[in-house]
């Protein structure tokens, strides 16, 4: 027997997955087992060589109830559907296991697709929403370059172009490969034993309306479909030294973090990266895949150009057989990245609500003690009424019209006439809108970077609202303790409720939250309740103040940039 199909068999044998009878001495099935065999056709034929199995799908086999027969009746019926579990995982990829940390077995639940698998690999992008403007150009521009018959976009769950890639082949009409790495603490006994909790895999009609979840991946539930494929990947096959000295080594309770990125790479025909930070983990894996026996010329991609990956990186990697690509700015009919999208034109009516233009002030028009104030910042992704996947077709579809700025929040407050409320950092997640008592003159003073957060507290861009008309629309002012003081809240208070003090200042210390002064209202603010002497809205500019004033109905008060 060769030693791949000695491992495969002593596998599903210590899984159970075999007959208990000792094996023929001479010959057996797995003898034929090479990188990418399907091992339920010899698992099937050891059952019936072994066993004395009738080779049967379960619908059919009359021996199905007893405990032995579950498994080779279930693999039976998953083999007549197009079902494939391999070990390696790819054909000859990971035959040496190097690049998936181990040998492992793979589950291909409806088959292994046809083409040319095209990875998408970026390390991530965090919070700066222009930074995932512009990669979601390049993105974009990489997808254009995949035949949807051809190839498929092969990804993970966790990766930073997962996401994107499930969208895409939405939009896109494009074939996707969604790789799942083992999830949590399990084992590959475990792992192999939950197999036969799958579904047989649906056979689809035309429309391909037919649609089945994949249960064996923890992590990320997702469709299966005619133009979505799935495998799921083993943990390492961690054997005594007796079977393979590879695998002696012990399994970790976790994947790796770089697991899901690491697959991707390696099981890719075509590798494009679209950025890379200066020491990100992903550097030695592209370049490990470049140096890689039989890598071929063109197979890595790289872009090129501001915010994607560095010169440095960029230099070293085209010197290993790395091929560069620009992606250029996508225009708008204007010629201006920044242009203004058909949803951000006021409406017809917004200068005429109150019988005329809006104007601009020196000062307040109100006592500071007469108002409230609710400052607008910049949005770290989807609007707070934005569902997660609305925001990834907007940056996919349309990016150089994503503006998430403290002016963009405020102009959407006023276009909407609605200041939505949140539960964003209320304990027992309430929905509010927060508002402060602080004068207006004294939160530029106050306005400190909370790193816990990634955001600024305040921001010099807001709405100033009448303190009687929001009591009446059920303000109240916050209630500051600790622990203590909440248990003993009664619930209508606790949405009222803010801890006093926690640490996270800028010297390690203290911070006292009372300073801020905070009210809430327990719902959203319905703007059009207020009337023109109710409210204005600030900014720090003249310029920011007249790109406003078509939305907005009150006074606009310009802070200055002091």
């Amino acid at each position: 027997m060769n030693r791949l199909g000695q491992i495969a068999r002593e596998v599903l044998r210590r899984a159970g997955w075999l007959p208990a009878r000792p094996a023929p001495p001479r010959s057996s099935p797995f003898d034929e087992v090479v990188p990418g065999s399907n091992l339920l056709d010899p698992l099937l034929r050891t059952w019936v060589e072994e066993g004395g199995y009738p080779l049967r799908p379960a619908s059919e086999s009359t021996g199905c109830g007893h405990a032995s027969h579950r498994r080779p009746a279930w693999a039976c019926a998953q083999l007549a559907a197009g079902a494939q579990l391999t070990i390696g995982p790819d054909l000859d990829r990971f035959a040496g296991g190097a690049p998936g940390g181990g040998l492992r077995l793979v589950w291909w639940p409806v088959g292994i697709p046809r083409g040319r698998r095209v990875g998408l690999i970026s390390s991530h992008l965090g919070r700066d929403v222009n930074r995932q403007r512009d990669w979601a150009q390049r993105f974009r521009a990489a997808c254009r370059q995949i035949d949807p018959i051809g190839e498929l976009i092969v990804s993970a769950p966790t990766t930073t172009a997962h996401e994107f890639a499930l969208r895409a082949a939405d939009h896109f009409g494009l074939r996707l490969l969604i790789i799942s790495p083992p999830a949590g603490q399990r084992r590959w006994q475990q792992w192999l034993q939950s197999l036969p909790a799958e579904p047989v895999p649906a056979i689809y009609g035309s429309t391909g309306s037919r649609v089945e979840r994949c249960r064996i991946s923890d992590a990320v539930p997702h469709r299966v479909t005619p133009r979505c494929f799935a495998a799921h990947v083993s943990p390492t096959l961690n054997l005594d030294d007796q079977v393979d000295a590879r695998s002696s080594t012990s399994d970790r309770s976790r994947p790796p973090p770089s697991l899901a990125d690491r697959l991707v790479i390696g099981l890719a025909n075509r590798l494009s990266v679209l950025y890379l930070r200066p020491g990100s983990r992903l550097l030695p894996l592209v370049q490990a895949r470049l140096r890689a026996p039989g890598s071929q010329p063109g197979e890595v991609r790289i872009a090129l150009g501001p915010g994607s990956v560095p010169s440095r990186l960029a230099e070293q990697l085209l010197t290993l057989g790395a091929v560069g690509w620009v992606c250029q700015p996508t225009q708008t009919m204007h010629g201006l990245r920044d242009a203004p999208s058909n949803s951000d034109r006021p409406p017809a009516s917004a200068t005429g609500m109150s019988g005329g233009a809006p104007h601009t002030l020196e000062r307040a028009p109100l006592a500071p003690g007469d108002y409230l104030t609710h400052c607008t910042r910049a949005a770290q992704g989807a609007w707070p009424d934005q569902t997660r996947e609305a925001f990834l077709d907007e940056l996919l579809l349309s990016p150089e019209t994503v503006d998430r700025t403290a002016l963009a929040s405020l102009r959407r407050i006023l276009q909407q006439n609605l200041i939505l409320a949140s539960s964003r950092g209320i304990r027992g997640g309430t929905n509010v809108v927060s508002l402060t008592a602080v004068r207006l003159e004294d939160l530029r003073r106050m306005r400190t970077f909370r790193a816990h957060r990634g955001r600024w507290d305040f921001e010099p861009y807001g709405i100033c609202i009448r303190k009687d008309d929001l009591v009446r629309l059920g303000a109240r002012s916050v209630i500051y303790g600790d622990d203590a003081d909440w248990e003993s809240l009664a619930e209508r208070d606790r949405p009222f409720y803010q801890r006093q003090w926690s640490r996270g200042g800028r010297d390690g210390g203290p911070i006292d939250w009372s300073q801020e002064r905070e009210w809430r209202v327990q719902a959203n603010i319905d703007l059009r309740q207020l009337d023109v002497e109710s409210a204005f809205a600030f900014v720090p500019t003249a310029a920011e103040a007249e790109r406003l004033q078509p939305y907005c109905r009150w006074p606009i008060l310009v802070l200055g940039k002091g």
